[in-house]
């Protein structure tokens, strides 16, 4: 210690040990401030504070003379004084036995009274002066404390002001202060830059001195038309923080902003944020576009069409219109040249929509902002916003219908997949985004159907068709287990012996409101549905039980043809079902046929030749239905084990009729060629839609083996077709359509 022994003793007591002292090798500020006194007193500790104090206000002079001094004294000397008063008092009342008996001692006592009244006094003036010496102690101690304090206080300023130049200097984020600068009427004219640390010179990208004290406007000029400088006077105005990201700059970066304001200024945090914005956009791309295209998907599609809804329901004349473009044979590539084929195709497709989409094209000048976007798959959407009539999108659709017929090369061949559009018109009365999609959707099925490869524009009746379709979905879901379907069986009726040589099996619907409804409505709604399966293994069981039923009766030897979809060659337990039933009802398998069309097994050759084959080793005699009308494919006949050829009913009906004019057609001529095929590869050829008996006779000269048609008999219920197998010869049919034998035979061929 550098201060007085007094003062170093005196903390040393109070500790208890000179040698926890003198052992520790530290600071003074280290000893005071580094010993834990935990064993003190509460007084003690007074006194160790005081003892601090003086000390570290440099006292060399201890306070031991508080109560030591003159106060003490004085102490004394009333104690003194007080002595002698009683000796006063018995001197009052023993003077006089004193005096005759004592005299000496009489004289000695006789002056106490006045040296007791003198000892007061001193006493008295004693007192005053330690008392006044405390007050002199107290008043420096204080003024100490107070010295003290203020240091404290002023060390603590300067800590608070390192700790924040520290922050400032090595704050990875830019930091400014700005004065709101004011004219001499207290308007504000600007922002003064006040404060600015080494960050924010190095984000800013000019040094320190060419920014602070100067006006923003000054500084940064470029800021004063941004929005960052319009939400400093907001600031200003409103007293309220502000925390957004700005994009500065030409090469647009962009800043995280914090701005809080203060008495007359705002502070500015600032950091470069440009990484992380451009990350986030990227995920907002990666969420509103489609990955394999580029183009925006469903749900950045819904919202614009939402917003263009707006905008038609608040704007007269302001119209819009949904094309919804789904590209045919797109499943013919994915299936011929592989999906890595597929998908550049769909890139091709979406590189002519923005090609030819452009704002501004000659072609959709009146059409307003076009938008493609892709739904998924083969499906494809155009928003036209802001067109003035429906002949705006016609126009657009029309190009659209142009551009894709033109052939894409993909792995250097060129595929060929024309657009089917549907479109729907909004003139403000749609709500709803998935409304208009709907309708589009609506229209673009009709197209389909149609013959693909052309545009159907939506309108009412299309809806309340569409509903209607939509009732029959449901409807027909419940139709099998609610008995609404049967069997009728059309006769096939052989030439040579003018009696049925077997049937072809037929599905009808009964529906409980609309009656008897057609195969070609039931049918295509039971395969967009999924229930072709089921429905397809129901009456393969019922044929299969109708032939047990017919061979219980002894009415063998007749076959049953069952028509069979595309779905359902590929129902991995189709060729195991006609197994067990076969089994099951212990039938002769060449009893069964299936037919097939050609539009069903031209696509996929190879998986169909694996999947007859098997259904032929069962015995189950093929049938390939509609030939002549299809690809005519002799790679049909030659890859795929078909016993049986049916000729397509128009051959016929042409034939009729130019026979009724007196007329060769070429009809005859076709029907002669496959007749010839068949013989020459051995197969059974049928004759479809029979209606005269010119057909027949026509049929008979070019050795056409079986024929079907109304002109025989309408399909008969299961009870009639029994009944004709029972008395061939007792129905009509076997009667009437033999051929008259007075009719030339040659003449006809």
């Amino acid at each position: 210690f550098q201060a007085e022994d007094g003062i170093r003793d005196g903390i040393v007591r109070l500790v208890g040990s000179e040698m926890c002292i003198r052992d520790r090798q530290h600071t003074v500020a280290e000893h005071i401030h580094g010993l834990r006194f935990e064993r003190l007193t509460t007084e003690q500790h007074h006194k160790l504070e005081e003892l601090v104090i003086a000390l570290s206000a440099g006292s060399r002079s201890p306070m031991k003379a508080g109560y030591a001094g003159f106060g003490k004294v004085g102490v004394a000397m009333l104690a003194s004084a007080g002595v002698m008063f009683v000796a006063a008092v018995c001197w009052g009342v023993m003077n006089s036995s004193i005096q005759a008996q004592l005299p000496g001692l009489y004289n000695a006592l006789s002056s106490v009274p006045e040296l007791g009244a003198l000892l007061v006094i001193a006493a008295g003036g004693c007192g005053l002066l330690g008392i006044a010496q405390r007050s002199a102690a107290e008043q420096d101690l204080s003024d100490t404390r107070r010295r003290h304090r203020a240091q404290l206080e002023l060390d603590e300023v300067r800590q608070s002001q390192n700790t924040l130049n520290g922050i400032l200097e090595s704050s990875l984020g830019g930091v400014c202060v700005l004065d709101t600068h004011r004219d001499e009427a207290g308007a504000l004219t600007g922002f003064q830059i006040q404060l600015i640390n080494p960050a924010g010179e190095q984000l800013i990208g000019k040094p320190e001195k060419e920014l602070v004290g100067k006006l923003l406007q000054e500084a940064l000029p470029q800021l004063i038309e941004h929005e960052l400088y319009r939400d400093l006077l907001l600031i200003v105005k409103e007293d309220k923080p502000i925390q957004k990201n700005y994009q500065v700059g030409e090469e647009g970066r962009w800043y995280l902003v914090a701005m809080v304001p203060l008495a007359d200024g705002i502070a500015v945090t600032f950091l470069d944020n440009t990484e992380s914005q451009r990350n986030r956009q990227q995920l907002k791309h990666i969420a509103y576009h489609d990955e394999l295209t580029g183009l925006p998907n469903r749900k950045a599609l819904i919202e614009h069409v939402d917003s263009s809804l707006k905008r038609c329901r608040r704007t007269p004349g302001h119209y819009s219109a949904l094309l919804f473009l789904d590209f045919d044979r797109f499943k013919n590539v994915n299936d011929t040249l592989g999906h890595e084929a597929g998908d550049q195709l769909l890139i091709g497709i979406a590189a002519r929509l923005n090609e030819n989409l452009r704002d501004g094209d000659m072609f959709t000048t009146n059409a307003g902002a076009c938008l493609p976007a892709r739904l998924g798959g083969d499906e494809f959407v155009v928003l036209l916003d802001g067109i003035h009539s429906k002949e705006d999108a016609l126009i657009v659709a029309r190009r659209l219908l142009a551009v894709f017929k033109e052939p894409h090369r993909i792995a250097g061949t060129d595929v060929t997949s024309t657009a089917s559009i549907g479109i729907a018109i909004n003139h403000g009365e749609y709500e709803q985004a998935e409304d208009i999609l709907r309708d589009a959707d609506s229209a673009l099925y009709i197209a389909k159907q149609n013959g693909k490869a052309r545009y159907v524009l939506f309108d009412q009746d299309m809806q309340d068709k569409l509903i209607e379709r939509i009732r029959l979905e449901q409807d027909l879901q419940q139709a099998l287990s609610q008995d609404q379907l049967s069997m009728v069986y059309e006769p096939i009726m052989d030439l040579q012996t003018g009696k049925p040589a077997g049937f072809e099996a037929l599905l009808r619907w009964t529906h409980p409101v609309h009656g008897e409804v057609s195969p070609a409505v039931f049918i295509p709604i039971a395969e967009s549905i999924n229930a072709i399966g089921e429905i397809g293994r129901w009456v393969i069981e019922q044929a299969c039980q109708q032939l047990a039923d017919w061979k219980s009766m002894g009415l063998n030897g007749h076959f049953l043809n069952i028509n069979l979809s595309r779905i359902q060659l590929y129902d991995a337990d189709l060729v195991h079902l006609f197994e067990s039933q076969i089994k099951h009802y212990g039938l002769n398998a060449e009893s069964l046929r299936i037919e097939l069309t050609e539009t069903a097994v031209m696509n996929d050759l190879d998986f169909m030749a694996e999947r007859l084959t098997q259904l032929k080793i069962l015995g189950v005699g093929l049938a390939l239905d509609d030939f002549g009308t299809g690809y005519s494919s002799l790679s049909v006949l030659h890859k795929l084990p078909f016993d049986t050829l049916k000729i397509d009913r128009t051959f016929l009906e042409d034939a009729r009729i130019a026979m009724m004019t007196d007329k060769t057609h070429r009809s005859s001529a076709f029907i002669a060629t496959i007749t010839q095929l068949a013989e020459h590869l051995r197969l059974n050829v049928i004759a479809e839609g029979i209606t005269a008996h010119q057909q027949i006779a026509t049929l008979q000269a070019l050795s056409c083996q079986y024929a079907q048609g109304w002109y025989f008999s309408k399909p008969l219920h299961p009870e009639q077709a029994t009944q004709m197998l029972k008395n061939p010869t007792q129905h009509p049919a076997c009667l009437s359509a033999m051929l008259d034998p007075e009719t030339d035979i040659d003449a006809i061929a």
